[in-house]
């Protein structure tokens, strides 16, 4: 492990090798899979807590429905079902005799601590110009999107909210999505049409923002994924997901209105 320049980051070739046991069909299947599974647990808990008043179908679990659950005990079931996620990712990437630490690239990064730097160097102008991007194209679905997450900050367990927001989310979504599903795609496909694909499928949890807040994910999804090659690590880009969240989420519930 060495530390590098900026430059190096930026314009040099990739060093991620992803290691996979699985066919690349038998991937998909096996993450949806671990969505599908994965909030079953939380769907009886929340059955069992409000006495079936929230409405359990999955397509209605966007923004509008999570801010409900996260009401109330609501954010400690969200943290259930991430960490049942997490660890279903986990359970899949270990399977075939693999080591989930190198399905799911769970290694230092190439760079070492640079690495963490230059990535967020980059991140913080590139997330601003998606955001004005995203606000031009189209202010009311922008303004719905934020008051969408602006509720879900201003939840009454904050420090539930804020763990399932800073910590579970980034941590099982990077890694069933490009720590576990990446790594077969790129053999058939190549490492963009993976990453185009996986990203896609990561933006699919984000239904029910606007269009323009959909596109706005799928290119952080690039990103992410450009992260990782670049590092070789899956750490670089679930510290600056998580790092995202905890500033988005810090904000909307302390700075506005």
């Amino acid at each position: 492990m060495s530390t590098r320049t900026f430059r190096s980051f930026v314009a040099g070739s990739g060093v991620w090798r992803g290691v996979s046991t699985w066919h690349p069909i038998l991937a998909i299947l096996a993450a949806i899979g671990v969505v599908v599974v994965g909030q079953v647990v939380p769907i009886l808990v929340i059955e069992a807590v409000t006495g079936g008043k929230i409405h359990t179908a999955p397509a209605d679990y966007g923004p509008e429905a999570i801010y409900e659950m996260m009401q109330g005990s609501g954010a400690a079931i969200l943290l259930l079902g991430q960490a049942c996620l997490a660890l279903l990712t986990i359970g899949v990437a270990s399977l075939h005799g693999a080591r989930f630490a190198d399905t799911l690239s769970l290694n230092p990064p190439e760079g070492g601590r640079s690495d963490y730097l230059h990535a967020f160097v980059l991140m913080v102008p590139l997330l601003a110009l998606a955001n004005a991007a995203a606000y031009t194209l189209s202010p009311d679905g922008f303004m719905s999107d934020f008051q969408q997450f602006a509720g879900l900050a201003r939840t009454d367990q904050p420090v539930a909210a804020f763990l399932a927001i800073a910590v579970g989310a980034p941590l099982w979504e990077e890694m069933l999505f490009r720590g576990f599903l990446l790594a077969p795609l790129v053999g058939p496909l190549g490492f963009w049409p993976a990453a185009v694909l996986v990203s896609g499928a990561w933006t699919s949890l984000h239904i029910g923002y606007s269009a323009a807040g959909l596109a706005e994910v799928f290119m952080i999804g690039l990103f992410f994924a450009w992260l990782l090659r670049q590092t070789g690590s899956l750490w670089i880009p679930i510290t600056c997901h998580a790092a995202y969240n905890a500033v988005l989420f810090l904000a909307l519930r302390y700075l506005t209105a």
